[in-house]
C-alpha cells in the first residue's frame, strides 16, 4: 500500500484537516500476479473549516478524531460538496461511537435548517478503539483502524490505514509448489545451506 499526502492544514480552535489518497496496485506486496486492479481511496482525517476543503471533497471516508468544532465544523458543507461532484452518492464518516448521538442531533438540525437530508444516518458509522473497517473490497483490501487517544475532556480516537496481504496462493500454487521438488521438503535453514 502506498499512502501519499495530499494536504493537510491545522491551527488549534481553527480547524483541521489532513488529506491522504491510499493505493494498492497489482503488484503490492506480490498479492496476486495474475490480478489487474489499482485500487484508490482518498480519506480525509478530521473535517474541520480549513483552506485545503477543496482536496477533502473527493474523500468519499472522513474519519472524525474528535467533535470539537474545529474537527467537525465543515462536515456539512462536505456532506453536500461530495454529493453534488459524486452524482448523488453519499460520502461515509467515522465518528467516536460515544459521540454518535452528538452528530445526529446536529445532522438533523442542520438538515431542517436547510431544508434537504445531508447526511443520511447509515452513512455515519460510530466506531471504538480496536474496530477495524474495510474500506476497498475485491483484491487486497484497505482497512481503517482505529485507536485510543486522549484529548482533554472529550471521546477521541486516532486512525490508521492498514492491509492485511496474506501470501498463500501464488498464480493458483501454493508457495511450496513454486519450489524446484528437491527443495520442498526442506527447512529454511537447509535450503540457505545449499
Amino acid at each position: 500500500m502506498t499512502v501519499n499526502l495530499v494536504s493537510a492544514w491545522s491551527a488549534a480552535g481553527i480547524g483541521t484537516c489532513v488529506v491522504v489518497e491510499a493505493s494498492l496496485s497489482r503488484n503490492s506486496n506480490n498479492y496476486d500476479a495474475t490480478a489487474t486492479y489499482k485500487k484508490r481511496l482518498r480519506i480525509a482525517f478530521d473535517i474541520g473549516t480549513t483552506p485545503n476543503f477543496m482536496d477533502s471533497v473527493a474523500a468519499s471516508f472522513v474519519a472524525i478524531t474528535h467533535t470539537h468544532i474545529d474537527h467537525v465544523g465543515a462536515i456539512f458543507n462536505h456532506a453536500r460538496s461530495f454529493r453534488l461532484s459524486h452524482g448523488g452518492k453519499h460520502c461515509k464518516y467515522f465518528v467516536p461511537k460515544q459521540s454518535i448521538n452528538d452528530i445526529f442531533s446536529a445532522i438533523e438540525s442542520m438538515s431542517q435548517l436547510v431544508k434537504e437530508d445531508l447526511i443520511p444516518k447509515e452513512n455515519v458509522v460510530g466506531i471504538e478503539a480496536g474496530d477495524e473497517i474495510q474500506l476497498i473490497h475485491g483484491g487486497p483490501p484497505i482497512y481503517l483502524r482505529a485507536f485510543s487517544v486522549s484529548h482533554r475532556d472529550i471521546a477521541a480516537l486516532g486512525y490508521q490505514l492498514v492491509t492485511k496481504i496474506v501470501r498463500t496462493n501464488y498464480c493458483g500454487k501454493k508457495k511450496r509448489d513454486l519450489l524446484k521438488e528437491e527443495y520442498r521438503d526442506m527447512s529454511h535453514k537447509q535450503k540457505g545451506n545449499k
